[in-house]
């Protein structure tokens, strides 16, 4: 059985950390890239994509999910579909399913997430899997940090993004 072909698209939406930037096929959201400056994560996406040549998104509902999300509303998010794709290491997918389990507001160890996800002494590949993490948002690996209680870093812009989206969900409790 052939794969259906996967329309690429993106979007880029400004935010009040900076901007999101997302690529999609025809399944769902493949990449979600944040970044505080545009010229920057215009890069980043043009790494991934030929931003010239993809066409724009246009998803009034995922715009409008995503700015629901900085309004307040975390379960927006959810309501958008992703496509992790089927070559990613099956432990990874089970890390990332279960960081999706993690509510908004709260956080959890990568010592967590390793033993919920079915081996406790996968501390590091827990921690691989989210800095491999291509849809952070939506699969918030910022909810994710050290068993000191440390916030740890955060590929997706830094332990002060990381600072900020905990901030948004939790209502400033790691000011």
């Amino acid at each position: 059985m052939t794969k259906p072909f996967n329309h690429v698209k993106y979007d880029m939406y400004n935010v009040p950390i900076g901007w999101i930037g997302v690529i999609s096929n025809n399944i769902g959201l493949t990449h979600c890239l944040i970044d505080p400056d545009i010229n920057q994560l215009t890069i980043r996406m043009d790494a991934l994509i030929n931003i010239k040549d993809t066409p724009k998104l246009h998803s009034e509902f995922i715009e409008q999910s995503i700015q629901n999300y900085f309004s307040g509303d975390s379960s927006s998010l959810a309501q958008i579909n992703i496509d992790i794709p089927e070559t990613s290491p099956v432990f990874f997918k089970a890390i990332w399913d279960t960081c999706k389990t993690i509510p908004s507001g709260q956080t959890r160890s990568y010592a967590w997430l390793a033993e919920t996800s079915g081996n406790k002494k996968a501390v590091r590949a827990a921690g691989q899997a989210m800095k491999n993490n291509k849809l952070p948002l939506f699969i918030p690996c910022h909810r994710v940090i050290l068993s000191s209680g440390k916030l740890g870093n955060y590929t997706s812009g830094g332990t002060e993004m990381k600072r900020f989206l905990l901030n948004l969900e939790s209502g400033g409790q790691y000011e």
